[in-house]
């Protein structure tokens, strides 16, 4: 129980860069004035007093020792950084990528929930996402395998719910700082309420080397929001299902796109998480993406909320304009920050899976401060017409595929903006084309369902906040995306889905009032870049363009 002092050369005490392992836990919502605390030496501040009813100082010491590496040593937060220099701990604060990534093994302690119902309810998690596995999608087709998939998994969704609600009521899935060790951790191993490692499910017990690991409760609730995106809108208890996956931030943990970026969506989730101060919306999260920002790369300097976020969001953009762009407003954003993530973004569901595979644009601020984009544009409008001449095209081409072939798809989600009519979900407006058959095809369900392939594409057009001329589209870059076509409403029959390579980009509209050639941007759009021949049409549309954006 002794604190030991790093110095310059990598020494602790007479130890030379010693193997340690690291513990995540919870504490800060839980701090007293006054109460027992734990009992350590070598240290200049006081260790935090916590209340008992979280964890009691005997049980803190048990689950150190349990955590502990075989030479003693493991690397605890309140006993390792100095609590009461601010200065010193925004260095550290700045070191937790290094420190959770070097560690040997990371445990989590779960400090609410007991042994035999953690057992319990990863076994519910564990049939469930496998039961999803097995009957999502056949091998060699794009069917599902169950002919009646919804009401085969309807039946466990609200017993999984309630179990997974459970395990996400421990502090741990709240706590902000522990959003940011989920993603540096993936591998950490679970331990109960009483410092024991959480029981194997029974049913990986004969195939699991080590004890259940975050990673397998991440994947699991990722294979829940893949598999079940497609039956949201047909069901309450899906829906429940997957706020509880998304608010508990582990569906963000290095899905598809997010991958090359760190996770993107972190801050979105991280205001459904607890923080005693607001500036850790920031700092609690920005060694998932390995940045050092704000008073951790400046000590000394004190920053505010929307400085780090700016520094966030220019970051970000450094990394993949791409990655960085596709998300939407929920909420209408300042004027003049717009161009970065905020904490009310949301991921449109078609780009959950996606995966970046090429920017062809940047955004980076200048000396000023201001986001400069450097690229290519395009009127909304003529990309319109481009989109009605490519399904026109992929119509006649595959016309001896029936109702195989896809149609031509575009996605286009408008953010939450001061003008114009905001709708529900999430307060934004959005449009994604659906499948529809070529008109041609003999299938007697096709000739007798009237053409609407750009029925819906139009309509929104006509409904966005302002005429279409004024749109402009700024080229981000390549991605590909997985799409689900609809299962049928009798016996929510037959989904499937399939993967297209897609260009994406920013909507924008002219902003006078910050000045000359400053574009707000107000939505994302991703499109396929045409069959054959127009491919080179596509690319006709498009001139270069540097632009400021707001």
């Amino acid at each position: 129980m002794t604190s030991l002092s790093r110095s310059k050369d990598g020494y602790y005490g007479t130890l030379c860069n010693p193997p340690f392992n690291a513990l995540s836990y919870t504490w800060g919502r839980f701090a007293l004035e006054k109460g027992l605390a734990l009992d350590v030496s070598g240290i200049s501040w006081q260790i935090p007093r916590i209340a008992p009813n979280h964890f009691t100082v005997t049980g803190f010491q048990n689950v150190l020792k349990k955590a502990a590496a075989p030479n003693g040593l493991v690397w605890v937060d309140i006993a390792c950084i100095d609590q009461e220099n601010l200065d010193v701990k925004m260095d550290e604060i700045g070191k937790q990528c290094d420190i959770f990534r070097l560690a040997g093994e990371v445990y989590i302690w779960l400090t609410s929930l007991e042994s035999e119902f953690c057992r319990d309810s990863m076994v519910a998690l564990e049939h469930f996402a496998d039961h999803l596995e097995r009957m999502e999608l056949a091998e060699n087709t794009s069917e599902y395998k169950a002919v009646d998939f919804l009401e085969q998994i309807l039946g466990d969704t609200a017993s999984v719910r309630c179990k997974l609600g459970s395990i996400f009521r421990d502090p741990w899935f709240s706590s902000l700082w522990t959003l940011q060790e989920a993603c540096l951790c993936e591998h950490a191993i679970l331990l109960t309420e009483s410092g024991h490692t959480v029981p194997k499910p029974y049913r990986l017990a004969h195939r699991l080397k080590s004890p259940p690991l975050l990673e397998h409760l991440i994947s699991d609730c990722q294979t829940i929001k893949t598999s079940l995106l497609p039956y949201a809108e047909y069901s309450e208890e899906i829906k429940d299902l997957l706020l509880i996956v998304d608010r508990s931030g582990l569906s963000f943990i290095n899905p598809g796109m997010n991958a090359s970026a760190g996770s993107l969506l972190l801050y979105s989730a991280a205001r459904y998480r607890t923080t005693t101060n607001p500036l850790d919306r920031i700092y609690g999260i920005m060694q998932a993406f390995e940045f050092s920002l704000g008073t951790s790369k400046e000590p000394g300097k004190h920053f505010t909320l929307p400085e780090l976020e700016d520094q966030l969001g220019e970051a970000l953009n450094s990394l993949s304009p791409m990655t960085a762009q596709m998300h939407v407003h929920t909420t209408p954003p300042v004027l003049g920050s717009a161009w970065r993530p905020s904490n009310s973004s949301w991921l449109p569901d078609v780009y959950y899976m996606a995966h970046s595979v090429g920017s062809m644009s940047t955004i980076a601020r200048d000396v000023g401060k201001r986001p400069v984009y450097t690229g290519k544009i395009c009127p909304l409008s003529k990309l319109h017409s481009f989109w009605n001449e490519a399904t026109a095209y992929g119509e006649q081409l595959f016309a001896t595929l029936g109702p195989k072939w896809q149609h031509y798809p575009v996605n286009i989600h408008l953010d939450a903006t001061m003008q114009g009519p905001q709708e529900p979900p999430h307060n934004v407006r959005q449009v994604q084309s659906v499948r529809q058959p070529p008109s041609s095809c003999p299938c007697k369900s096709c000739t007798e369902r009237p053409r609407r392939q750009n029925d819906g594409l139009l309509r929104f057009m006509n409904a966005m906040p302002m005429p279409e001329t004024e749109y402009e589209v700024l080229l981000l870059g390549l991605c590909t995306l997985t799409r689900w076509t609809r299962p049928t409403t009798e016996g929510f029959k037959g989904g499937s889905s399939y993967t297209v390579a897609a260009r994406a980009g920013l909507l924008v509209v002219k902003e006078p009032s910050l000045g000359n050639a400053v574009w707000r941007r107000v939505g994302i759009a991703s499109w396929e870049a045409g069959y054959g021949e127009l491919k080179a049409v596509h690319e006709a549309l498009w001139d270069p363009c540097q632009c400021y954006l707001a």
